[in-house]
């Protein structure tokens, strides 16, 4: 995948309008999100309005996203695909409140939200939320000095070989052979002092 958008990015260089837009693409998924969004609250008021904000406001919005995707810009494919389908999911329950059924709202949600899914599982911003998480984890357990159940989540005291909640059996806990500093099973280098794990 990488190699594809290394490929469509030197191609894109290659092409002065299209290597302007690629340092803009901001500008384009943020303004194509915005009109999508708008488009499709103004159907409410005025439907010729609204086709033209959702029409021009996809293609503004598609353009940006192809722009951040060979960019390897996250938040590009994140906030786009996350506040459409929030979009689709409140006109979904709009329409619902009216007494009428929308599966076309309700479908575009699914598949928005899907895409961002995608995008999020396989986006360094979960990567770095897992690792606060561990790293939050690692401080609660100095500081409370006990053990957090990698299965329950249960707090249990320090010495505990298994979980008193879930039964799990305690993990043998790594540290860093130069500073000392606890570390997760997949740290390869100590976040503390840098040096790499055996």
């Amino acid at each position: 995948m990488n190699e594809v958008r290394d490929k469509a990015r030197e191609e894109m260089a290659k092409i002065p309008f299209l290597n302007s837009c690629m340092n803009i693409s901001t500008v384009f998924w943020a303004l194509g999100t915005v009109l999508v969004v708008l488009g499709q609250f103004i159907v409410f008021a005025n439907s010729i309005c609204a086709d033209l904000f959702s029409g021009l406001g996809f293609w503004i919005m598609w353009f940006g996203i192809l722009l951040a995707f060979v960019k390897k810009e996250e938040y590009g494919l994140l906030i786009p695909f996350g506040a459409v389908s929030v979009t689709y999911l409140v006109i979904f329950i709009i329409v619902l409140v009216y007494h009428a059924l929308s599966l076309s709202s309700i479908i575009h949600f699914f598949a928005y939200g899907a895409l961002f899914f995608l995008a999020f599982k396989h986006s360094t911003v979960k990567k770095r939320m897992d690792n606060n998480k561990a790293q939050s984890m690692t401080n609660y357990q100095n500081i409370q000095g006990g053990y957090i159940c990698p299965n329950c989540g249960s707090v249990m005291p320090q010495e505990a070989q298994f979980c008193t909640v879930c039964g799990t059996k305690k993990a043998a806990q790594k540290f860093c052979s130069n500073c000392g500093r606890p570390l997760m099973d997949s740290d390869v280098f100590c976040p503390g002092c840098g040096m790499k794990q055996k």
